[in-house]
């Protein structure tokens, strides 16, 4: 795959493996404890952080001041409560989404995560993690946080180093083995490097694609400019084949083509003739991703001059 991952897409990918492992705390956060702990013991930071929340929530600052008057936020949900404090804390302190695992001996541990593909960033983010000062700055802004995470409830923080590109992520296996011996190391902070990892340590992107037939079917139609369903999904298959996804997996991407649920439609959910459609677009796509590559090996080679 050679499109990169911005950095709130590495952050949902790890968050996605998470929550399929059953490992991610949702809500780790409640709005009016994390709001008041910051401002009593890392003022400043909090600030700083003032100055960016409007991006996430355009009410934000006011929720902060509301919080610290101990006056009500009008029509907010817990839910959105839960979004904000996250959000604030990984302004704060660096905390992008929080694990909960047990450790062998069956005690829970909370585990922040702060996820960064920029390695010139991973020491300056563990320092701060630690409440170190930058060696760029004089501020002690960063001191309280270690008791800060303790007060939240957060007993672990792990820095993760990871690529942007899909398929140099590490596997599901290699990041919950990262997880687990962290889980039960005495470190109470570490820093972790997932960058240039083995082959076999890193994820399946096929499979992955695989398995979300939406996801294959957003990828593999995007920038084509035809109305046409029929040349859409010709195309969408095409370029599945040509990265070697499976026939199983193409057919099931298809599903998500309209033309294949307006047959469903039309036949009462019937599956034979939207099957039979997507067959023969695979067929077709096939075939003409076989004769573009028997034109090419065919194409005479240009020589350079006799000498």
């Amino acid at each position: 795959m050679s499109r990169r991952l911005n950095g709130a897409e590495l952050e949902e990918w790890f968050k996605d493996v998470a929550r399929k492992a059953g490992i991610l705390n949702e809500t780790p956060f409640e709005l009016e404890k994390t709001v008041r702990l910051f401002d009593e013991k890392l003022n400043h930071r909090l600030s700083w952080a003032r100055t960016s929340i409007h991006k996430y929530f355009p009410d934000g600052e006011d929720w902060i001041d509301r919080t610290l008057h101990r006056r009500a936020i009008p029509n907010i949900s817990a839910q959105l409560k839960h979004e904000f404090a996250n959000r604030l804390a990984d302004l704060v302190i660096g905390i992008d989404l929080v694990l909960q695992v047990k450790n062998t001996g069956g005690n829970t541990v909370q585990i922040a995560v702060d996820v960064t593909s920029n390695d010139r960033e991973v020491d300056n983010k563990l320092r701060k993690v630690r409440g170190f000062s930058l060696p760029s700055s004089a501020s002690k802004a960063n001191k309280n946080i270690p008791l800060v995470r303790e007060e939240l409830g957060i007993d672990k923080h792990l820095v993760v180093l990871l690529e942007r590109t899909p398929g140099r992520l590490p596997s599901t296996e290699k990041l919950l083995d990262v997880i687990y011996a962290f889980a039960e190391s005495t470190s109470l902070t570490r820093k972790v490097d997932l960058t240039n990892l083995d082959t076999k340590d890193r994820t399946n992107w096929r499979q992955v694609e695989a398995a979300d037939p939406a996801r294959m079917w957003q990828k593999y139609t995007q920038g084509i400019n035809s109305k046409a369903s029929s040349v859409v999904a010709l195309e969408a298959a095409k370029r599945a084949f040509k990265d070697n996804h499976s026939l199983e997996a193409i057919l099931n991407m298809l599903t998500e083509d309209p033309q294949y649920r307006q047959f469903l439609r039309r036949d009462s959910g019937d599956r034979k003739a939207a099957d039979t459609y997507a067959q023969s677009i695979c067929t077709g796509a096939e075939t003409a991703v076989a004769s573009e590559s028997s034109e090419q090996s065919q194409a005479p080679r240009v020589q350079g001059p006799q000498l």
